[in-house]
């Protein structure tokens, strides 16, 4: 791991330094974080042998934090960077030849503005959720009640909320993590599954490096004042730990130190959520063009600087004495001796050429290339919002955009499923494989959060309709958040319609008998709304024996 450490110190301020797979730089050696057994690979994800059992090397867990605290610094920096501290115009010189003292240090956080304007377009609508069974009868008990589970779970745990600050986190470090636990509440009669997210600074999962990559184990923690606070997961059990067991673990003074308790879930509650397979945030491919935006923009302020203090100059006047010439550059004004004895005086201030254009064209192509790599439309830009008077306009102008956040909602996706199969597992829906055959007919749906046309959705809906579920359906719909709650009340609705027609309907009209069908039939509705109307023969024969 020294090769890794020196690595990032040698390349503290390099345009790479926020690339995954710092070890592989020469292609043949790969960062060990404990011994022989756990590796960072190419994409710095963890790395171990598929019969690797760290509840048998628990002595290891404080060399792995040791060795991880390296990367963790890159990460770290890589959110101090999405808030605005950034290292390469923190540390701008002044120029040694410089007439000025002006040395601005300006940071235009383009970051930010991709990250939240690329975050809003994916998770800025609630994540629709819906199970339709292979039989695709949505309107079933059983379906009812598995929609009512996710429904329940995801409203009480809040989890639109994580689920955004988890893509969000996954944006500017390149992957992090959502971690389940379980809960109780004020008011709550027993612990409930809740959900909080994490960043790779304080949270790691170890995998398998076989063909399968599952899980190993994970660990969270808090590293506060050279301590670490932090807990153990594996797929039977979790442990608490601090410095102190793990010193005690590492001398073998205490083996019992570390305390277990039964994993109250199905899996490994720690869930990583990655924004790509190499593991590169938003920000890793334009650094370099983030820092000279910052760059240039400083210099321009330079330059507007330079003309609040521009120089007074004289010639053929005559010459200062030495006190005035010690007050020259306080007060901005230089002297120029004239070669010619008979030189009319000349007074005025030094004009220094423009390059106000070349920056403002350097200024622009800068904001240009990081959006376009960054795959992200720049909302401010005039010429973006003065063609979207279309739909169509609008699509075109969001395709990069959106070729982006497929391949995000794919990653997603995977990260929601394994989140579904904590939920159906913990909340005794049946066995593990119940709850993956559940996972495999239930729906998610991602909205990207644009502009929607009333009228457009309801062409698709009618057009839909009858060929697919309605669950389905309504998925077309933006404005409906949680389709299972919909299809609730669709069916709600549907009964009180039946009811209110079945109670509303009058019989037919019936012969009393003896001829006088009017005030009899008017006594009949008086008497009895609800008499079932009778067969339309035994009318006809009252009437024909009325008329005889």
């Amino acid at each position: 791991m020294s090769d890794l450490t020196t690595f990032i110190k040698e390349n503290n301020d390099s345009p790479s330094r926020f690339i995954s797979g710092y070890a592989d730089m020469n292609g043949d050696t790969k960062p060990f974080l404990a011994g022989d057994d756990i590796y960072l690979d190419d994409n710095d994800v963890a790395r171990c042998s598929p019969d690797f059992d760290i509840t048998q090397h628990l002595d290891e867990l404080s060399l792995i934090l040791d060795n991880y605290s390296d990367l963790r610094q890159v990460y770290h920096e890589k959110m101090r960077y999405y808030k605005g501290d950034h290292k390469a115009i923190k540390n701008r010189k002044k120029k040694l030849d410089s007439i000025t003292d002006s040395n601005n240090k300006v940071v235009v956080n383009i970051a930010k503005n991709l990250v939240n304007t690329f975050t809003g377009y994916t998770n800025g609508k609630p994540v629709k959720i819906t199970y339709t069974p292979e039989n695709g009868d949505s309107t079933s008990s059983d379906a009812e009640n598995v929609n009512n589970i996710i429904s329940d779970v995801m409203n009480r745990t809040h989890a639109n909320a994580v689920i955004y600050e988890a893509s969000k986190k996954a944006t500017i470090y390149g992957r992090s993590y959502i971690v389940a636990y379980m809960s109780q509440d004020l008011g709550e009669t027993q612990p409930e599954m809740k959900f909080t997210s994490r960043s790779p600074e304080d949270c790691l999962i170890v995998y398998s490096n076989d063909n399968d990559g599952r899980p190993m184990f994970a660990m969270t923690f808090d590293y506060i004042n050279s301590n670490y606070y932090g807990t153990l997961y594996t797929p039977t059990n979790i442990g608490t730990f601090d410095t102190k067991t793990l010193e005690s673990l590492t001398s073998g003074d205490d083996s019992t130190s570390f305390k277990f308790y039964k994993n109250p879930f199905a899996s490994i509650p720690v869930i990583e959520l990655k924004e790509n397979d190499e593991r590169l945030g938003m920000v890793d491919d334009v650094l370099t063009l983030t820092d000279k935006l910052d760059k240039v923009m400083s210099e321009k302020i330079d330059e507007n600087d330079y003309f609040n203090n521009a120089i007074f100059y004289t010639k053929g006047v005559k010459l200062f004495d030495d006190e005035q010439k010690a007050g020259f550059k306080h007060y901005h004004v230089i002297q120029v001796e004239s070669a010619e004895g008979n030189q009319q005086p000349e007074l005025g201030f030094l004009e220094k050429p423009d390059g106000d254009n070349v920056q403002e064209h350097t200024l622009t192509h800068l904001t240009n290339f990081i959006y376009t790599t960054a795959q992200v439309v720049n909302m401010s830009d005039p010429a973006f919002t003065d063609s979207t008077s279309s739909g169509e306009a609008l699509a075109r102008k969001m395709q990069p955009m959106q070729m982006h956040a497929t391949v995000k909602y794919f990653q997603l996706e995977q990260s929601l499923q394994e989140l579904l199969l904590l939920i159906f597992t913990q909340n005794g829906i049946g066995s593990i494989d119940n709850a993956y055959d559940l996972v495999q007919h239930t729906d998610i749906k991602f909205t990207p959060n644009i502009p929607e046309s009333l009228l457009d959705e309801s062409t698709v809906v009618k057009n839909l309709n009858g060929i697919v579920s309605l669950p389905r359906l309504l998925s077309f719909i933006s404005s409906i958040d949680d389709i299972p709650q919909e299809v609730k009340a669709i069916e709600q609705t549907k009964r009180e319609n039946a009811q209110m027609f079945a109670s509303a309907g009058n019989p037919a009209n019936q012969d009393n008998g003896n001829g006088n069908n009017d005030n009899s039939q008017g006594a009949q509705n008086n008497t009895s709304d609800n008499q079932p109307t009778p067969p339309a023969n035994n009318q006809n024969n009252s009437n024909q024996q009325s008329g005889d």
